[in-house]
């Protein structure tokens, strides 16, 4: 271990005994729980799901009116498998039920609030106890060990910022000086900095990378028009549904290994791929996931509503709750050895599914996947809306080498997935992005289908 793994890690330690909750041995447990059986998982998640459902019954005032309600004890639901007695938490019910979803037991000092992006809507506030906080970071640092990367070792946080600008805090630019993080700007990457970029990361001497999927895209997209690569160990792309053309050109630029990984604001180090590249491997220590259509978990591999249960933090406990994301699971094992559970496929958000002419929910991903086969050169984005089932609104950004016939291809494909729908185009200057700074390809209020319907109590 590097001298700066070691100081940063023993600092952490005396952090976490002073805030009461136990890193060093969290991070132990998920190393050597990764080599666990199916059954000493489950048997795991029962034991927590056990305590965390007596914890909610008696000290948060919510979930204590939603058992009365459906009649309902914590004895009823022992197992994971006992828990769709439990209504689901929507969105709306988080945001009309904040104060009471609190436990009364939750200590402000020993508690954080984050905020949720709020890609779809208004950003969400979760409270988060110490606690939780390291089983994400040990389930976060177990999950790029995956890829080889030790704690310590110099990583590129491709996010937001200035090209140049550190953490605000005095503690964070400490965290990422011994932590190994070096920053760079994700929404500044252009033809006119992309050798700027190359050299910051050479110069870090960094051996992995992380950030949105569309910011480390497009470096190495640039990249390769300008004849410029780096070789890396392992990229980690997050925040954004990754596609396989994506995929492919960063292995091409970085010359290595992409392992996708998942998260989401309410919850932080929900998956990540190993080496075997086949589904991303749940945190199931750390979190329990269920995947849902018409209020019933389905089938391996079936897409459905993502739907978690945080097993430890018990300041604002989140059970059964949507977060908007479209998935498939699988619980077949994985040939690394180990046992998770895992997501096969992420679907994107609720509102990236397209409605077919035939009733059929079919993901937008074959619109991004599309730019591997043809080559848009008048066509710089495009984005497609819709909001009834005939008719697509497609917006699209020009380039000055734009022809009409350039897209007779989408049509073709709108046609080819959804039948005989109306595209009518609109000619935009740009498309904005999210607040933080993604980019949508999809918007369309058919995947909500998929979720349960908001509970008005």
């Amino acid at each position: 271990m590097s001298l700066r793994a070691i100081t940063y890690k023993t600092v952490f330690d005396i952090y976490s005994r002073i805030n009461g909750f136990q890193a060093p041995q969290i991070w132990q447990f998920l190393e050597e729980s990764q080599w666990w059986s199916s059954e000493e998982i489950r048997r795991f998640q029962d034991e927590n799901l056990q305590k965390l459902i007596e914890y909610a019954y008696r000290y948060v005032p919510y979930y204590r009116r939603v058992m009365k309600e459906q009649e309902l004890k914590p004895k009823d639901i022992q197992t994971t498998d006992e828990l769709i007695k439990l209504p689901v938490l929507t969105k709306e019910n988080f945001r009309n039920n904040w104060n009471e979803l609190i436990s009364t037991q939750a200590n402000s000092s020993k508690t954080s609030i984050r905020k949720t992006g709020g890609s779809t809507g208004e950003p969400l506030r979760i409270m988060n106890d110490y606690s939780n906080g390291a089983w994400e970071n040990a389930a976060f640092r177990r999950g790029l060990g995956f890829a080889g990367c030790k704690l310590g070792q110099p990583i590129i946080q491709l996010f937001g910022g200035t090209l140049g600008l550190a953490p605000e805090s005095f503690l964070k630019k400490l965290k990422a000086k011994f932590s190994g993080v070096v920053f760079l700007p994700a929404f500044e990457i252009s033809h006119d900095t992309v050798e700027n970029y190359v050299r910051k990361i050479k110069q870090s001497k960094a051996q992995y990378l992380r950030g949105y999927a569309s910011a480390i895209y497009l470096l190495a997209k640039i990249m390769e028009d300008v004849k410029l690569n780096i070789s890396l160990r392992a990229v980690f792309p997050t925040s954004e549904t990754l596609h396989g053309f994506q995929q492919e050109t960063i292995e091409k630029a970085f010359q290595c290994e992409v392992f996708n990984q998942y998260g989401c604001g309410e919850c932080n180090s929900i998956a990540i791929e190993c080496t075997s590249h086949n589904g991303l491997h749940v945190s199931d220590e750390h979190v329990f996931l269920e995947s849902l259509k018409d209020k019933e978990r389905v089938l391996d591999r079936e897409m459905g509503a993502l739907t978690l249960t945080t097993l430890h933090n018990y300041a604002m406990p989140l059970i059964r709750y949507q977060n908007g994301d479209i998935i498939s699971l699988s619980k077949a094992l994985c040939s690394c050895g180990r046992s998770f559970s895992r997501i096969t496929k992420i679907y994107g958000r609720a509102n990236d599914l397209l409605l077919a002419k035939d009733g059929r929910l079919v993901s937008g991903t074959f619109l991004p996947s599309l730019c591997v086969n043809v080559d848009f050169k008048g066509v710089q984005q495009f984005q497609v809306v819709q909001e009834t089932k005939d008719i697509i609104h497609l917006k699209v950004v020009k380039t000055p080498r734009f022809v009409e016939s350039e897209l007779g291809p989408l049509f073709e494909v709108f046609q080819r997935y959804l039948g005989d729908v109306k595209i009518e185009v609109e000619y935009v200057a740009s498309i904005p992005r999210t607040p933080q700074g993604k980019l949508v390809f999809v918007i369309s209020k058919f995947g909500n289908k998929l979720l349960h319907k908001e509970d008005k109590k």
